[in-house]
């Protein structure tokens, strides 16, 4: 394991060595250490350090993010009931999640229950929006795509009408999923967040600043310790 302090925080990270030409950090917060560091042996642990203290702004926004640890739908916090069965399912009624594993220890099952819960409930939510985006933004035929991420709530593709959201926005309350959908519409006019993309953003969302604040306190979640902490 290796660590720098950024900022009188100490940073842990490990590297894995591969034969990609560049150099990159990824965090994940529900491993030890939580930052990856990959690229080529040609990086010295010199070059490595100086990466991260150049990525320093983004890599304490990831350690100051906090973490979800309730289960939650759409911002309403649920009850999980864990139980043993003879297939691997997970059901949602008015006031509890109830997940059924043939091996209830088995957490990359788990894993894929939970996110694949959030991204069906995620795409419902969008399709049944679209119209309304579309109706604001004057933006039509987007395609929208899905997947999980782990420090960013989406992403825009202005070359090819695509939205990429992370399925964790289906933890969300609804009006700050909304927030993060018209930033990425945003962008399709304004590539970067300079004061002509903020003053578009304003045209859709104009209480942006403080669902901005909202979305930074919400949190991300661990798809199978908050199914976890919160069982009985």
């Amino acid at each position: 394991m290796n660590q720098i302090i950024i900022n009188n925080k100490l940073i842990e990270y490990q590297i894995i060595y591969t034969k990609r030409f560049g150099l990159g950090i990824y965090y994940h917060p529900d491993q030890q250490p939580p930052f990856t560091v990959r690229c080529s042996k040609r990086y010295s642990q010199k070059k490595i350090e100086e990466f991260f203290l150049k990525e320093a702004s983004w890599i304490l926004r990831q350690v100051d993010r906090p973490i979800n640890k309730d289960f939650r739908l759409f911002g309403k916090v649920y009850e999980v009931i864990r139980e043993k069965g003879s297939k691997n399912r997970i059901i949602v009624d008015q006031e509890r999640v109830i997940i059924t594993q043939i091996d209830p220890n088995d957490d990359e099952i788990l894993n894929r229950l939970v996110t694949n819960l959030w991204k069906k409930l995620l795409k419902k939510y969008i399709e049944s929006k679209v119209d309304e985006y579309a109706q604001v933004t004057q933006k039509y035929k987007v395609v929208f795509s899905y997947r999980l991420m782990t420090s960013r709530y989406g992403s825009c593709k202005p070359a090819g009408n695509k939205i990429t959201l992370n399925t964790q926005l289906a933890t969300f309350p609804p009006e700050l999923i909304d927030s993060v959908v018209y930033h990425e519409y945003a962008h399709f006019r304004v590539q970067n967040h300079s004061k002509a993309f903020y003053a578009i953003l304003s045209t859709y969302t104009p209480n942006y600043r403080e669902l901005n604040r909202s979305l930074k306190k919400f949190g991300f979640s661990n798809p199978s310790q908050c199914a976890k902490i919160n069982s009985k």
